[in-house]
């Protein structure tokens, strides 16, 4: 463990090809239960820089071997002392959640042993996909030791991680992409047409910007949140790019042998069938070995980005040929989303909702913010749907369908710490039901539970009521990628 900042604990759990115990790492793929104890070796101090390094220790130097970060992420001290020897810290990682105990043992040898028990409940179990690769950069114990992208070096002034110096190209490896907020398109009820704009493929899946540094790769949503360990093969199809350095912008989809996507695949993607591929569809460049691309025009973006795609199992987003008409058609026979215009020489508005790109869906589909739904019986019968206005949220309908017992409870789980006191739709209770009975009166409203707007749901339906209401509203899946507060009523017709 290490103090990295004032107020910021992190630690790092490590597991190295001969099987020495780092940190407080526990046995692969065996989750301690409650009370269980296991017996961990203290290493000695390490440099704050070992704290993210990957990559090879030489022979005859202390840990010798291949060297993996197999949890990352913080602690907080609960209660005890280290000097005294008794500990309780509460771990927040990718792998490991949950409150430990340390207790220091007496030996009779030099090594300095703890005991290392699981308190308030298991160790949640760890799938055999997420066990065997990092949590920093995706890459299994056999890809880092034949990546050879990190040699971990003593010197006189203490231990410190040497990186290549160059890069393949044989120039100096630029300094690793930084995360910048994507673009968005503004939603269109009819395709624009003209030799200024271009075509794309809509697809229904999570917007994913790739960072890629050598052999180190980062997959970060639209609100910044890591997806390198959800998605270890779209990481390893990033790491086969031909660029030492670079962000794409791009989606990550699952596809059916005939290439339909699905938005419920990709969310049950555990479930979903071997039938299903997890691909990232590429459309965009937005740096390239420390040059910034987001001021050149589309075109040239793309153009460079295919390039250094040839050869990886990223998908190229290509553009569509043929009128808007035909395009559409074409779309809907395919059973894709939509399609996405852009006009040919935009620049890169990173964080902004434009109109130089613009989407147009086939279906009628978007994203809802949960604010509260119906209970049933320890479950629920409906949830209740809306988008921002203003600072406001504003009421759009029940959801009824679309749900499964898997996904009813998986829902609920994420519902209920969210219950609050106070209706969070500035427009109810309606002043009646509507023709179709999707309003909720002021006395329907004494059986609602109300939730904090923090949910975002894909939802599909028929269309929008008189009432400004939605009809036959289907749930497709929650959104994590995206912010409640940004979600907005997308189509007015």
């Amino acid at each position: 463990m290490q103090k990295h900042a004032a107020s910021h604990l992190h630690y790092d759990l490590r597991l190295e090809m001969h099987d020495v115990l780092k940190s407080w790492a526990v046995p692969k793929g065996v989750p301690l239960k409650e009370n269980e104890a296991r017996t961990a070796f203290q290493t000695e101090d390490h440099p704050v820089e070992y704290l993210q390094f990957e990559g090879i220790i030489p022979q005859r130097e202390y840990g010798a071997g291949t060297v993996m970060v197999w949890d990352i992420g913080t602690y907080e001290m609960v209660e005890g002392n280290y000097w005294k020897g008794s500990i309780s810290i509460f771990l927040s990682g990718k792998k490991l959640r949950g409150q430990w105990s340390l207790q220091r043992l007496q030996s009779e040898d030099e090594k300095t042993r703890w005991l290392l028990r699981k308190t308030n409940g298991n160790a949640k179990p760890i799938s055999p996909n997420r066990d065997n690769i990092s949590a920093l950069s995706g890459r299994t114990m056999e890809k880092i030791a034949g990546d050879k992208s990190a040699v971990w070096k003593r010197g006189t002034n203490g231990a410190k991680p040497v990186t290549a110096k160059k890069s393949g190209l044989g120039r100096p490896r630029a300094p690793a992409p930084r995360f910048i907020k994507p673009m968005k398109p503004t939603a269109v009820t009819q395709l624009p047409e003209g030799e200024e704009w271009i075509y794309e493929v809509k697809w229904d899946g999570y917007r994913v910007l790739a960072l890629k540094h050598g052999q180190h790769v980062r997959l970060l949503s639209l609100k910044e949140r890591d997806l390198t360990t959800d998605f270890p093969g779209v990481a390893q199809a990033v790491r086969q790019t031909r660029a030492d350095t670079a962000l794409i912008d791009g989606e990550v989809v699952a596809v059916n042998p005939n290439g339909c996507p699905s938005f419920q695949a990709l969310q049950n993607r555990a479930t979903s069938g071997r039938e299903w591929q997890i691909l990232y569809y590429a459309f965009d460049l937005l740096n390239l070995d420390g040059n910034d691309w987001t001021k050149k025009p589309l075109y040239e973006r793309k153009k460079k980005l295919r390039e250094i795609l040839i050869g990886s199992d990223v998908r190229f987003n290509a553009d569509l040929n043929g009128n808007a008409e035909t395009i559409i058609r074409t779309i809907q026979e395919a059973g894709i989303e939509g399609v996405i215009a852009k006009q040919r020489d935009s620049v890169y508005r990173a964080g902004t909702r434009v109109d130089s790109w613009l989407k147009f869906k086939v279906d009628k589909a978007q994203e809802f913010v949960i604010g509260g739904y119906k209970p049933d019986a320890g479950s629920f019968q409906s949830i209740l749907a809306g988008y921002c206005e203003a600072d406001k949220l504003i009421f759009a309908g029940k959801v009824r369908q679309g749900f499964n017992p898997a996904s009813r409870r998986r829902l609920l789980e994420a519902m209920r710490p969210l219950l609050a006191n106070k209706c969070p739709f500035n427009n109810l209770p309606s002043s009646r039901k509507s023709h179709f009975g999707e309003g909720i009166t002021a006395d329907e409203m004494k059986e609602l539970c109300w939730l904090k707007p923090r949910l975002v749901a894909q939802v599909s339906f028929t269309e929008w009521t008189n009432y400004g209401l939605l009809r036959h509203a289907t749930f497709q899946g929650l959104r994590e990628d995206n912010d409640p507060q940004e979600v907005i009523r997308e189509i007015r017709a």
